[in-house]
């Protein structure tokens, strides 16, 4: 068996996967746009542009779409001058903007790598959007508590914060979580039945999303 291996630069990898990646309505007449494609506006719909360095963030994807939906419906019952959100693991932010679209004025993004904190920034900045983000930990760096809170992550980190998030969750709050694919549902169930009562999920695919409350 032969193996062949090219090294690529940077540019050729980014553009790579950034062909693929096409404007989607991600609520009704909501466009998330990356800044790399072309988007004929003949609708007047509301357009939020994203550019990243990964391909995740771009609202592409099933588990930030199901956010958004479930985002939509807890907000709408909601006084959204008074309500914090809060979104973990931010990234490129999307799910923020999402919410100041909704009408949601008090919004923290926060995430552990720098890089995703600084990419959220410039996307809020250039959709005109006032948030904070935070370069940090959860546990040690946000301060305070939010009426929601978004954490579309993985399993792993999953685990390891559902405990500390109630800590962050107003009582009579709403934590939305999702990147639970169906191969580690099982896994996560105990950590979620522990503090949590769910309120709804819902399924994309091979992913899970859930609105909990707080036992």
């Amino acid at each position: 068996t032969s193996i062949n291996a090219n090294i690529l630069d940077e540019s050729t990898w980014l553009n790579s996967w950034q062909q693929y990646i096409e404007p989607t309505e991600i609520l009704p007449n909501l466009i998330i746009k990356p800044v790399w494609q072309e988007y004929d506006n003949v609708d007047n719909k509301t357009i939020i542009e994203i550019d990243s360095d990964i391909s995740f963030g771009t609202g592409s994807h099933e588990t930030t779409r199901t956010c958004a939906e479930l985002l939509k419906s807890y907000s709408e019952s909601m006084d959204l001058d008074q309500v914090t959100c809060l979104d973990i693991g931010t990234g490129t932010g999307i799910l923020l903007l999402v919410a100041a679209h909704l009408g949601i004025k008090h919004l923290v993004g926060i995430d552990i790598e720098e890089y995703a904190a600084n990419q959220a920034r410039i996307n809020c900045e250039n959709n005109h959007v006032s948030a904070e983000i935070i370069c940090g930990n959860l546990d040690s760096d946000f301060n305070g508590t939010a009426q929601i809170i978004l954490a579309n992550l993985t399993v792993d980190p999953l685990k390891i914060l559902l405990p500390q998030i109630g800590n962050k969750l107003d009582d009579k709050g709403i934590l939305i979580i999702s990147g639970i694919i169906d191969d580690r549902y099982d896994e996560i169930m105990p950590y979620i039945e522990a503090d949590w009562h769910i309120i709804e999920e819902r399924i994309a695919g091979p992913w899970h999303t859930f609105a909990l409350e707080k036992r």
